[in-house]
């Protein structure tokens, strides 16, 4: 597998995210341009990149791709359009550090397995870093990403205790683009969905990203 990452030219990669993908052995495309961007299996977006031209060709290579975001890397996924409910989560979207016990996140249960997910447990309680970015989602909207089964994640404490009722983690309906919330989380979770996405998945023939039907009032 070969994972292209895509972030602003003067940040730093992460370095837990680059010793997971050389443990894995997945290489990392050298891009001279955009079009190179066709020859990853998977694309890594770890900073508000809201170029149209990027844009656009993200939008192309959205049916056999999968896409994992961390942080305001969020804001391309929505701005691509690669996400339901684009307009709706763009406005709920803000700056804003978690709650200060809150530095863990566990995967909600009773959800299908996706892409990201099918080598995690429903007992991984994950370690997370910051969190810059939040949802601030009103009740209606936050059913329809729960009965879609959309919002995989929640925050919690080293207990697994729900501290907080936003989604830490936002999937599309096909299972091939995660947003996660915090900037980076523990090694070892982020291991296993890259794991994950070494395995075959059986949702690989993907769809364009639905509307939701929330509508805010005016």
């Amino acid at each position: 597998m070969r994972i292209a990452i895509l972030q602003f030219i003067e940040s730093n990669c992460d370095q837990q995210l680059l010793a997971v993908l050389e443990s894995l052995n997945i290489s990392l495309l050298k891009m001279q341009s955009l079009a190179d961007l066709a020859d990853a299996d998977g694309y890594v977006i770890l900073d508000p990149l809201l170029d149209e031209a990027l844009l656009g060709k993200l939008q192309t290579l959205s049916q056999d791709k999968f896409f994992l975001s961390f942080g305001l890397g969020a804001k391309t996924l929505l701005a691509a359009g690669l996400l339901p409910g684009t307009v709706q989560l763009a406005s709920c979207m803000t700056l804003s550090h978690r709650h200060p016990l809150q530095t863990f996140m566990r995967f909600k249960p009773l959800y299908n397995l996706n892409a990201f997910t099918q080598n995690l447990s429903l007992k991984d309680i994950i370690k997370i870093d910051d969190q810059p970015v939040k949802f601030e989602i009103p009740l209606a909207l936050s059913l329809e990403l729960f009965n879609q089964g959309l919002d995989v994640f929640y925050g919690c404490n080293a207990d697994g205790q729900a501290l907080d009722d936003t989604p830490l983690g936002l999937n599309n309906k096909t299972g091939n683009v995660l947003a996660l919330l915090p900037s980076m989380i523990d090694p070892a979770a982020l291991r296993k969905i890259f794991q994950g996405l070494l395995k075959p998945y059986l949702g690989r023939i993907f769809q364009p990203a639905e509307p939701l039907s929330y509508e805010f009032r005016t």
